[in-house]
C-alpha cells in the first residue's frame, strides 16, 4: 500500500472521516480523480469515508461524469464562495 494509502487509513481509523480540501488544486484531470477514488477506496475499507471540500469546477464536473461525485462526497461550495479559478 503506498505511504499516501497508509496515512488515509490511520487518519480514518482516528476520525472516521478524510476531509480532503481541494483549494488551490492545480490538476484535475483523470490521475486526479483516480487518486481520489482510491482514497475513498481505502477510507472504506477501513470503515470511513472521504468528503472532498472546495473542489474546483472541472473537477466537480468530471468527477459527476464519472459517477464518482456522490460515492466522494463532493460538497458544494458555500454561499458567495466561487467556484473554480
Amino acid at each position: 500500500m503506498p505511504a499516501l494509502q497508509r496515512r488515509a487509513a490511520a487518519l480514518v481509523q482516528d476520525c472516521g472521516t478524510l476531509v480532503v480540501d481541494l483549494d488551490g488544486c492545480g490538476s484535475a484531470g483523470l490521475a486526479a480523480a483516480d487518486l481520489l477514488a482510491r482514497l475513498a477506496l481505502t477510507a472504506r475499507r477501513h470503515g470511513g469515508r472521504v468528503r472532498l471540500r472546495s473542489v474546483p469546477e472541472e473537477l466537480g464536473a468530471l468527477l459527476g461524469a464519472l459517477g464518482l461525485a456522490d460515492v466522494l462526497g463532493v460538497s458544494p461550495p458555500g454561499p458567495g464562495t466561487p467556484r473554480g479559478r
